[in-house]
Order: structure tokens, then sequence, then C-alpha cells
């Protein structure tokens, strides 16, 4: 059997093709225009002429060259499931569901149609129609990383470790060198219970893209900090992760610097103030979000070994039976109390109830896990029908911020989160409240830190520090914690809060 040879363009289609999925964007750009001029109106061509503009960003543009690419050669499901994606992007879930579907007929042994069928039912909460489409995947394509990785999500945010960890296991089996499924693999662990299998797989995380912007600062002659204890030895601590991961894992900090070890932590702007009052290293310096290696090289100076703060846990060998709580751990400048026991005043009057509330994180994608924690201030109209002479005081910063200015009917609400410049202001402005709402959010991981007076409300499967069950967690015993009784909803453990609140039950 004879292979036929590729004509000039098909050559040159490939060839630009493979520089795209190389990452060499540029280069592929540079071909794609010239196949453009020579061929403006060929259906492969605008195909990868939208391919390269979706990666850099343009998804108009992408999507108007794959609709050309697809009403020019209206039979290649590749055409139509690279629209889908785009369609994705922009929000426009049922045209991107009615060109994946009509993907998934044109290409009948392909898993991608499917997966991106998935994601669409994924960002409507219908879990069980998304495993629906990634386990059609794996029965088309049974090699396919993406939906064995995406079906061990969605089983994992509905309680089901055990099938989460199988197809995160086959996934990481199939492509070990993709490291998206050893850190989804890790999160399902520690979810379990399982911290030792869990803080190993984790440690795969530093092979992720924004990990190497860090790593690229650590001199390289400077070792990683085995866990070995050398009273005198000068530790650099780099809080890679959220605001609320430093928060959690400072708590092991003073152990260490009670045992003789020398430290110095590297964090977000917005934590030093805080954190270098409660004097949990021996220098607290920032950590500069748009010159990563520098800061780490400058920190690094003097040291004798490094660590990524969230590797701390696992070196120090935390199991979930056994996770140190030497609360309160934090607590805020009694500097920075006077105006804002002043302000509770203002805003209070009589209120003899005072409590924050925050509702929303940050969601990047689809799939984010922020979207599946996050509710909506509406949502919370229960807490001041059980409590209707208490005052809230909204906390929220970022998205959602906005919903402050309509409060649900009969909650009365003031905004202080204009004022929370830094972590060190939350600190004080929490002495000032009785109480604080929240759903998993760093504000949870304060209140747990200072013993503050904390309800967190949890999705249906949490993130994995909070377990899949109990009013508490290890982490934060002080805490309690209020959870779904079912994916997506928040009616039960609002309801429960209110509950509380008409009992008076805080404290």
């Amino acid at each position: 059997m004879t292979t036929e040879p590729m004509t000039p363009l098909a050559e040159q289609l490939r060839h630009a093709a493979a520089r795209l999925r190389a990452g060499e964007v540029d280069g592929a750009e540079a071909e794609a225009r010239t196949l453009l001029e020579a061929h403006p109106g060929h259906p492969h061509v605008l195909h990868l002429r939208g391919l390269i503009l979706l990666a850099r960003g343009h998804v108009q543009g992408a999507a108007a060259h794959l609709a050309r690419a697809i009403a020019a050669a209206p039979a290649e499901g590749e055409f139509h499931l690279a629209l889908a994606r785009v369609l994705q992007q922009q929000g426009r879930s049922e045209p991107a569901r009615e060109r994946a579907r009509e993907a998934a007929r044109r290409l009948p042994e392909a898993a991608e149609p499917w997966v991106v069928l998935g994601d669409l039912a994924v960002e409507t909460g219908a879990a069980e129609e998304a495993a629906a489409c990634y386990e059609e995947g794996i029965a088309r394509q049974p090699e396919h990383w993406g939906a064995w990785n995406n079906l061990g999500l969605i089983r994992k945010t509905q309680g089901r470790l055990e099938e989460a960890e199988e197809a995160l296991r086959r996934a990481t089996a199939l492509l070990p060198g993709e490291v998206e499924g050893w850190v989804n693999l890790a999160q399902t662990l520690l979810l379990a219970g399982r911290y030792p299998e869990g803080w190993a797989a984790y440690e795969r995380r530093l092979e992720l893209p924004m990990m190497r912007a860090y790593l690229a600062g650590v001199p390289p002659g400077l070792p990683r900090w085995r866990g070995e204890v050398v009273p005198g030895a000068r530790l650099l601590l780099v809080g890679e992760q959220g605001y609320g991961d430093t928060l959690q894992f400072v708590r092991f900090l003073p152990g260490l610097r009670a045992a003789g070890m020398r430290l110095r932590l590297l964090c977000a702007p917005e934590l030093m103030e805080l954190l270098a009052f409660n004097q949990v290293a021996d220098e607290v310096a920032a950590l500069s979000r748009n010159h990563l290696a520098e800061s780490v090289a400058a920190g690094a100076a003097g040291c004798d070994a490094w660590l990524p703060l969230a590797s701390l846990p696992g070196i120090l060998g935390v199991s979930a039976a056994a996770i140190p709580a030497p609360i309160p751990y934090l607590r805020a400048d009694p500097d920075l109390l006077p105006p804002w026991r002043e302000r509770r005043l203002r805003d209070g009057g009589g209120a003899g109830l005072v409590v924050g509330l925050s509702w929303q994180g940050t969601a990047l994608h689809g799939r984010d896990p922020a979207r599946r924690r996050s509710c909506r201030l509406a949502e919370l109209a229960p807490l001041a029908q059980a409590a209707p002479g208490a005052l809230f005081v909204s906390l929220q910063q970022g998205e959602g911020a906005d919903q402050a200015a309509d409060p649900p009917p009969g909650m009365r609400l003031v905004d202080w989160s204009g004022e929370l410049r830094e972590f060190s202001d939350t600190a004080a402005a929490l002495e000032s409240l009785d109480l604080v709402v929240t759903i998993d959010t760093a504000l949870a991981h304060l209140a747990g830190a200072m013993v503050k007076e904390g309800w967190v409300l949890l999705p249906f499967a949490p993130d994995w520090r909070w377990g899949l069950t109990g009013d508490s967690a290890g982490w934060h015993p002080t805490l309690r914690l209020f959870r779904q009784s079912s994916p997506g909803d928040w009616t039960h453990p609002i309801r429960r809060i209110a509950e509380r609140l008409r009992m008076g039950a805080t404290g």
C-alpha cells in the first residue's frame, strides 16, 4: 500500500500547525499569513488562522475565521470542534453545544467533542450529564487523557472519591508528564484524608508553569530543605499559593523558630504587615507578582536552604488525624483596632449583633472551583429574616462586591470592603465583629487563625482542607462548617445558619 504524497499546501499547513502545537505562535502566525495571502479562502488555512488567533486570545477573530472555514467545508469535523471551543470561551453555551454535537457526528471515533459537551454541562451544574459525556468520550477513545481527567474532576465534585481516584490514576498513567492530572489526584487524595499519598502527589505542582517562574529564581546551589532542624540555619520559605494557603500554613513557622531555625518568608504584599506583626518569621518580605524569579533570588541571599511553603506539611509529616493547631496563631495589631470599633458604633447604632459577610470567590473559568464555592448575596436573605435587629457588614472584595449596593429586602447592610487595604486591616475589622459568615475564602482561614467566631459555607465536595463530612475541620477546629446537602444547592446550609441565628447560637 502506498501513501499519497502531500501537496505543498498540505505540507505547509502541517508544518505551521506543528509549530503552533509546540507553542511557537509567532512562527506559526508568520507562516499562516503567507498561506492566507496565497490561499485567502482555503478552509484549512482559515482554520489554522482561527486557531492562531485563539492562541493569541483574539476570540472574536478566531470565531469569525472558523465560521468561514465551516462555510467553505462543512464536512470537516475538526472545524466544528474548534468553533465549539471558541464559542464556549465566549460564553455562548447553546451555539457551542450545537457545534460540539456536529463535531461528534462527523468525528465518531473522537473523544474531544464529548469532552467539550461534558465541560459545557459542568458550567450549568449538570454533573451527571457531564460524567456521561466524558464516559462516552472514553468509550470512543479509551486513551484520551482529557476525558479521564475531567471525569475524575466531576466525580470529585460529586463526592465520589473512589471513582474520582480511579479516573485520575488512569489519566496520570496515560500522560505521566501532564502535571494537571497529578495535582487533581493529589487534591482528591487529600480530600479523602490520605495525606501522605496526597502530599507526595502534590509535589508535582512544582512542574507547573507558574511554579517554574518561582524556581527560576532559586540559586543553583541552594538545596531544598528536607526537614532537618539545625539551630541557626537560615531557611527561605516561599508562599507560592493563594492568600488562604499562606494563612493556613504559617501555623508551622513558630515551631521551627522555637527549635532555633531562622526563617525568611516571602509572601503576597497584602499579607506582609499582618504576618510581620505576628512575627511568624524572622523576616517577612514581599513576593512581587510581576517579578517572581527576582523576588525569590533576592530572598535567597544568605539562606542555607529553601522550600515552597505549601510543601511544609508534607515535609513535617502532617496527617489528617494529627494536624498541629496551636491556636490562635495570628492576632490583629491593637493599634489598628480603634477606628474599627468606632466604625461599629457609628454604623451599628443599637445593633446587638454585627455579622461580617463574604459570598463570592474569583472564578477563572467554567470549571473553576470558585464557581462552586460561591453564592450570591441575595441567597443570604434568610439570615436577615432570622436576625432582624442585626447589622450585616460586607467584607466582600473583588468579584461580587457590587452586590452590596443592592442587599436583599430587610437586610441592614453596610460596606466596609473599600477600607480593607491589607489583611492587617481585615484582621482588625474582624475584631470589631461578633460573627463572620463566609464561603471558603482567605477570610475563613484568617478567622480560624485568630479563633474568631466564623461560620463557613461549603459546597457539597469542598476544597481538600475541609474534608467531606463534619461540622468542623482539623485545620481550624473553632470554625463551624455548613455544608451543601446536594451539589449546587445553598438552601440547606443557609437555612441552618438562619436557624442558629434565630436561636442566638453564637459564641
